[in-house]
């Protein structure tokens, strides 16, 4: 049973989930910050919420004035991975192969602006290399390489693959 049924079986009345996906998340937020202030709407978000004042000049909501905060519902770390039978292995070698060959090597993000996308480009402001940022409309298809391909877990897709985080950060406790 997915999360709508659960929390229908839970709160005893039917539950409707919307992944409305686009602009970095804007336009999802947009419809949620316009919709009747009545409790029966609910929003799960990312980092962009908060991100995004600082990306986009005009956006149609405000993050603080027009949303209550609940709970903190996850919490997650972005992993750099690539199929092992394609170099680079590791961290140093992805640094060496993109200075030699600036903009040849390409990484897919569910869209630009996103937690994904912007990691990214800390790495590429950090090492001084040129990456190629492919953004996708959907997150589901940066994990096939496809729009329309399948959409493994990510966990399951490394595992299959054997593929191995090239770094992993370190999750720190919230106290």
């Amino acid at each position: 049973m997915r999360y709508a049924g659960r929390l229908t079986v839970t709160l005893g009345q039917p539950v409707v989930v919307d992944n409305v996906t686009g602009a970095s998340g804007n336009i999802g937020t947009a419809q949620v910050a316009r919709a009747k202030p009545d409790g029966y709407t609910l929003m799960s978000s990312v980092n962009t919420l908060v991100m995004n004042a600082s990306l986009f000049k005009n956006l149609p909501y405000d993050p603080v004035a027009d949303f209550q905060p609940i709970t903190l519902t996850a919490w997650g770390s972005l992993v750099l991975v690539a199929h092992p039978s394609q170099a680079p292995n590791s961290v140093a070698e992805l640094v060496a192969a993109a200075k030699a060959r600036p903009r040849a090597l390409a990484y897919g993000s569910p869209g630009i602006g996103t937690p994904h996308h912007l990691s990214m480009a800390l790495v590429e402001t950090a090492t001084g290399i040129e990456l190629l940022h492919v953004p996708y409309l959907r997150l589901e298809a940066t994990r096939s390489g496809a729009p329309d391909g399948p959409h493994p877990q990510p966990l399951a897709r490394m595992r299959a693959l054997k593929s191995a985080p090239f770094g992993a950060a370190l999750r720190r406790d919230r106290k």
